[in-house]
């Protein structure tokens, strides 16, 4: 499939699919149609990496994170320390935000029960 068609099935603008061409992060083969430098044609694999630079993003991982992850994918079989230490630190990231939110989420619903005339108003947190 060409750029058009990638973007509308991976969900990303076309301007994201050339930014991730860019940065290296999709290698899509070349194709002989559109002349000498040919027309990128996007398959099935260049489809799964949208999906996990997704993932990874909504993980809250950096492109650089992400690429280091494609890169190390593309050379062949890999090592699982080096990506369980990665996913291990990003989980304990995940776990502090999810611990920060809920306090903000606590003290909402104490700012909440104040401003309705019930009870103190809390301190930040």
């Amino acid at each position: 499939m060409l750029i058009s068609e990638f973007a509308s099935a991976s969900g990303l603008s076309i301007d994201t699919v050339r930014f991730y061409l860019r940065q290296g992060l999709l290698t899509p083969k070349r194709s002989s149609k559109g002349g000498a430098g040919g027309y990128r044609e996007f398959g099935p694999d260049e489809l799964r990496i949208a999906a996990g630079i997704r993932t990874g993003q909504a993980l809250g991982l950096s492109l650089a994170e992400i690429k280091r992850f494609i890169v190390e994918r593309r050379s062949g079989p890999r090592s699982a320390g080096k990506g369980i230490d990665v996913m291990e630190m990003h989980r304990e990231r995940l776990h502090q935000r999810l611990l920060e939110l809920q306090r903000l989420l606590a003290y909402m619903d104490r700012k909440i029960e104040w401003m309705k005339g019930e009870g103190d108003e809390p301190a930040w947190p």
